[in-house]
């Protein structure tokens, strides 16, 4: 059993990526969290802000692309995005419908 707490906002996504728990929150934060050996204050092992015109609804990791999760947002967008570089790779405009 374990707390992680970071968010400010709503978190509306969780993903197992591998040894690390991904989540994400409405207002564009993506934390990566390990869950081996938990033990007292649970710290995030990585964040990355998805910038203002993303707020997003779903993330999923695109199978064989590794270390890659892509994020679908309300405005319609997709971002994908290396977590271990914490670097936007591609950004899909998508068609305006979330």
């Amino acid at each position: 059993v374990a707390r992680w707490s970071g968010h400010s906002g709503k978190v509306n996504s969780l993903m197992v990526f591998g040894d690390h728990v991904i989540s994400v929150d409405v207002e564009g934060h993506l934390f990566i969290w390990g869950f081996k050996g938990l033990a007292g204050d649970i710290v995030p092992v990585g964040h990355i802000m998805l910038g203002e015109k993303c707020t997003p609804t779903c993330v999923m990791h695109p199978h064989t692309y590794l270390n890659k999760v892509l994020i679908g947002s309300q405005e319609g967008g997709l971002q994908l995005w290396n977590v271990s570089t914490k670097k936007m790779l591609h950004e899909f405009k998508g068609w305006g419908s979330s």
